[in-house]
């Protein structure tokens, strides 16, 4: 079953995570829950050894509730990278800088908060989602937003993983 009381409730917490070829943390619907937090993260798929969706620093398919703070998160291709359903999760506290993209979140509905981060490489945002709030950030580079009115996505019942419906972003 996949709920609550069978997946996720990790904690990654601190680490040093590096000369990852592909991604340093990733996770799909089995992250649920999950806290990362205190890590140090560098030097992820830099070297170009593989192409594909699963390249960041942390990479998180369907991050429902996930809480991810005081993390340093440099030297990436892409530092955190939450791809679809991403929702009631809390990104706070993180220090990017140095990565090809510092945070990018895509085809998620939300609600999720990005809180208290300093996002300091040349392209530190990108946004292909809903739902989000951003607030009291520190943002150095470029920041881009674009809606997708082409992929309908799953969004969840609050605090769960059960599917209430789908929708475009």
């Amino acid at each position: 079953r996949w709920d609550k009381e069978h997946i996720g409730s990790h904690v990654v917490r601190r680490n040093e995570i590096f000369d990852c070829g592909q991604t340093g943390i990733v996770g799909h619907l089995g992250c649920v829950f999950s806290i990362i937090e205190d890590n140090d993260i560098h030097d992820i798929a830099t070297r170009r050894d593989f192409f594909g969706h699963e390249i960041a620093g942390i990479k998180l398919h369907a991050a429902i509730d996930v809480v991810i703070r005081h993390n340093h998160l440099h030297d990436c291709t892409l530092g955190t990278w939450l791809d679809w359903e991403t929702q009631g999760t809390r990104i706070s506290r993180n220090v990017y800088h140095d990565n090809c993209r510092d945070l990018f979140v895509e085809v998620s509905h939300g609600p999720y908060l990005v809180d208290s981060n300093v996002l300091a490489s040349p392209a530190s945002v990108e946004v292909v989602s809903g739902g989000g709030a951003f607030v009291h950030n520190l943002v150095a580079g470029t920041v881009r937003l674009e809606p997708v009115m082409d992929r309908a996505t799953p969004y969840h019942r609050p605090h769960s993983t059960q599917v209430a419906g789908f929708s475009v972003i």
